[in-house]
């Protein structure tokens, strides 16, 4: 697809063919989806509404890609703007008028709110609205501010909501605290109304319709609450022709082991008919384990080294990879380490991230993706995927980091505490035991 021909993040600005994202995504609330949204037509128009609004591509600061754009729309003020935001308040909305787009981004730039969760927030309210949750009396007039459009203009409620939330008025003091807090605060069920949340943060709009083992993993786990921002270097799904996968791993350079290239070749493209190389069957807990801690760790590169993930963690086959991340820090940095040394210090930082999560009172419970988000799920599969990743990183069965993944981390003083806690269960580990996880560690990580 074009958004893959190069490295950033271009589908929104360079690019303006979203037939994938259109018909791929939950629309409002992320409910539904429009499988044939997109036509030469809307393309058109897309097209000329576009390249009207952008002035010129613009770089992050220091960076030469240019997947960004100065936006001048009509009367609104300037701004950048820059991949999905394109699409997110379309999809709330659901209207499919860009020029609505580059208006509300100006303004909720200007608010200081983001495009992920806001969006959501926003088609949460109009729910609320329409199901009677919310009374007209929330949504009227005032000494501060003007009365809600009318439900039909939905354009001009999503302005007069997000007006609201920028301003701290009215229900917009209560939708500011994103949808699960909103929910919660106005008495009703979360799972309802905030049903696209994992550890009470909105999630990217899309429901689906089997489960995919590798992004239940990435759903479920992920710190970072945006499942965007940890897949990347694994394409989305499998590829139909043989013959193309074993062209795309000819160069495929950037895997940390050969054993990756066979986990590719094997899988194949889901279908009604069922088998063991596709979903839910394959990637097995086992091989899901490996994929996925595979692309946690080139974004914790990312994020330690201050890499955008677009031009790295984000991309099929980027710049930047695991064979190489090391020689920038010790350039950069000083500092004498080799790509094991450096994935050594990546392990540590995840580790002590989901150390601080358990202390703060995560458990695996938390490890949850949206009820909704697939149509067809396998509770006994996702628990034995759940547990498989676990011992895969070196933590027990409750997702704690274990004692002997901390103490080689050189974060022993993280499992006195955790243990102190009541949080790690204080065991003796063998030597046996440090044996075979260090025959582990250096089977998945070389070191």
């Amino acid at each position: 697809m074009d958004i893959h021909t190069g490295v950033g993040s271009p589908q929104a600005m360079e690019v303006v063919d979203e037939s994938w994202h259109t018909g791929g995504f939950a629309w409002g609330n992320a409910r539904y989806r429009k499988k044939d949204f997109w036509t030469d037509e809307l393309e058109d128009a897309w097209t000329h509404i576009q390249y009207g609004a952008i002035q010129r591509f613009i770089s992050c600061f220091a960076c030469t890609q240019q997947c960004g754009a100065l936006i001048w729309h009509e009367e609104d003020p300037p701004y950048m703007a820059k991949c999905y935001s394109k699409l997110s308040y379309l999809f709330g909305s659901e209207t499919e008028d860009q020029h609505f787009s580059w208006k509300i981004l100006s303004r909720s730039f200007r608010y200081g709110v983001d495009s992920f969760s806001t969006p959501q927030t926003l088609a949460m309210a109009v729910e609320m609205r329409r199901d009677g949750v919310l009374k007209e009396e929330d949504f009227a007039a005032t000494d501060e501010y003007p009365a809600c459009p009318p439900p039909e203009d939905k354009q001009g409620v999503f302005l007069w909501i997000l007006d609201r939330i920028g301003k701290g008025q009215g229900i917009g003091k209560i939708f500011a605290l994103g949808t699960k807090a909103a929910a919660e605060k106005i008495g009703v069920n979360p799972e309802h109304y905030a049903h696209n949340v994992t550890k009470g943060e909105e999630q990217m709009n899309v429901k689906l319709g089997m489960l995919d083992p590798m992004y239940f993993l990435m759903f479920a786990t992920n710190e970072k609450q945006s499942v965007p921002q940890i897949e990347g270097n694994w394409t989305q799904d499998a590829f139909k022709d043989v013959k193309d996968r074993e062209e795309f791993v000819k160069d495929w350079i950037h895997l940390p082991h050969e054993r990756f290239k066979q986990y590719f070749l094997d899988w194949e493209p889901k279908s009604r008919a069922g088998g063991k190389f596709m979903n839910p069957e394959y990637p097995t807990p086992e091989i899901a384990s490996d994929i996925v801690d595979w692309m946690e760790e080139i974004h914790n590169y990312d994020d330690s080294l201050g890499i955008c993930c677009g031009m790295g963690g984000f991309c099929l086959k980027p710049a930047y990879h695991v064979h190489n991340y090391y020689k920038f820090v010790s350039s950069a940095a000083g500092i004498d380490v080799d790509q094991y040394g450096l994935r050594k210090i990546i392990h540590r930082s995840r580790n002590l991230h989901r150390a601080f999560q358990m202390r703060r009172g995560m458990t695996r419970a938390d490890d949850a993706p949206p009820a909704d988000h697939w149509r067809h799920r396998f509770p006994e599969l996702e628990e034995k995927l759940l547990t498989t990743y676990y011992n895969f990183k070196g933590w027990n069965d409750d997702g704690v980091p274990t004692r002997i993944r901390l103490e080689e981390l050189d974060l022993g003083y993280v499992a006195d505490e955790l243990e102190e806690l009541g949080v790690l269960k204080k065991i003796d580990a063998t030597d046996e035991d440090k044996k075979q996880w260090e025959s582990h560690r250096q089977e998945y990580w070389g070191y």
